[in-house]
């Protein structure tokens, strides 16, 4: 337990520390290994004072120290607001430029939780009171709420670090004799937070025994509950002890810039999607070549990395063109010990592939319900085609289109641009 101590002593200390203590490992040198962070949150992460107004919080102070040592690429805090509960946490990442800064940023914080419960904090004379009954249902909220809001940050950029802040005890000018059940309660809530942040494969912050319950230090002022730059300062001491203790990913590359695709491309936003996430290449290092045929070879090594497919345990298809030497023989072998392609003599790598064979490895690579066609869908696929069965699977997935004026064209090459757009649709689907 932290005892009374004069704040300005409080305030050197933690500065000290912040500046003296051990960040990542990583040169200044290494722009890919520099800290580019994300404060995320309810008023904790954004810096409201005790005066409930804006100012620096745990992250300005964090991201300054490691600014201070030419550790930081870059930071905002930006989609953090006052106020949020674990819920709203959740739905600022529905924010498209959110989820953009979140795909060129390897390290976030989340500050979420504590509002559900001081929303259910009645101040009376005697004190605050919380109706035990709720309790239940606000665990098992922020459970939930935070569990999710660390898959989906996940899910944007599977190679992020996400730390979750713990919480402090936020009465500590109550007399001790009423202390005991608010003590339990912002334990509890911080057993919650740890517990949902472990086994999301987030990393826990703890704060709780650095300010202690009677730490009026930093929480100067009765009637708010949010620390001063001193408070602040320890938070950030904590999240960066336990930044040292993590290897810092690398921030992905910035797309390239391909010369033959403007902006207002019909495929644009999709390709420049699957570049960011590393899935697709142009053609040569500055031009994507949008209308060009793929070949064979580059929709296996797409479709690989679309369904997972591992590459253990790998037996030779047996194809005469297909070395153990070529670039996408490892796709080739898995896809094809898959069943997504025919065994035959040769492979024909090199051939571009139709409309109608990328409909049917696609189906088969991601193992889709066939969906056998009931009527005719376009104009040029009738019943009986070989290929209708998975255009029409496709198409009823929303996956493939066809042309305005009713055709599918199943034996024109796919193009790079069209089998992008497919991809993309693949990402989006449940």
């Amino acid at each position: 337990m932290r005892g009374l101590r004069n704040k300005s002593v409080a305030f050197v200390i933690m500065a000290a520390l912040l500046w003296s203590i051990v960040v990542p490992v990583v040169s200044a040198q290494e722009e890919s290994r520099m800290v580019h962070y994300i404060s995320l949150g309810d008023s904790l992460a954004v810096g409201v004072t005790p005066t409930n107004e804006l100012g620096n919080g745990y992250a300005d102070f964090a991201s300054a120290a490691l600014a201070g040592k030419d550790l930081l690429g870059s930071f905002t805090k930006e989609f953090a607001y006052p106020g949020l509960t674990s819920q709203k946490v959740l739905e600022t990442l529905a924010n498209p430029t959110l989820q953009e800064k979140l795909r060129t940023a390897n390290v976030v914080t989340i500050s979420s939780g504590a509002n559900d419960f001081l929303s259910n904090v009645t101040m009376t004379e005697n004190g605050p009171y919380f109706d035990m009954k709720k309790l239940p249902a606000i665990v098992s909220g922020i459970e939930t709420n935070l569990g999710a809001t660390i898959q989906a940050i996940h899910a944007i950029n599977p190679e992020i670090d996400v730390y979750v802040m713990g919480y402090y005890f936020p009465y500590p000018h109550l007399p001790d004799e009423k202390k005991a059940p608010f003590v339990e309660l912002s334990k509890g809530l911080n057993q919650v937070i740890e517990g949902t942040s472990e086994a999301s494969g987030a990393t826990f912050v703890p704060i709780f025994d650095a300010f202690g319950t009677n730490a009026r230090d930093f929480l100067p002022n009765p009637q708010n509950v949010h620390p001063n730059e001193a408070g602040y300062q320890v938070m950030a001491a904590a999240f960066l002890t336990a930044l040292e203790g993590n290897e810092l990913p690398e921030v992905p590359e910035a797309p390239p810039a391909y010369t033959d695709l403007p902006a207002d491309h019909w495929a644009y936003d999709q390709i420049m999607y699957l570049s960011k996430l590393g899935l697709v290449k142009g053609a040569t290092e500055s031009e994507f070549k949008p209308n060009i045929g793929m070949t064979r070879a580059e929709v296996a090594v797409m479709l690989a990395k679309l369904s997972g497919e591992g590459n253990t345990e790998l037996t030779d298809p047996g194809f005469k063109d297909v070395t153990k030497e070529h670039p996408a023989y490892q796709a080739i072998a898995s896809l094809t010990r898959k069943g997504v392609f025919s065994k035959a003599a040769n492979f024909n790598p090199n051939r571009t592939i139709t409309r109608a064979e990328l409909s049917k490895v696609v189906v088969r690579a991601l193992e889709l319900p066939q969906n056998p066609p009931s009527k005719v869908l376009f104009r040029d696929v009738h019943a009986n085609y070989w290929g209708s069965v998975y255009i029409n699977t496709l198409s009823s997935y929303g996956i493939v289109n066809g042309y305005t004026n009713g055709q599918f064209k199943p034996g024109a090459p796919i193009t790079r641009a069209e089998f992008s757009v497919i991809a993309f649709r693949v990402l989006q689907m449940d």
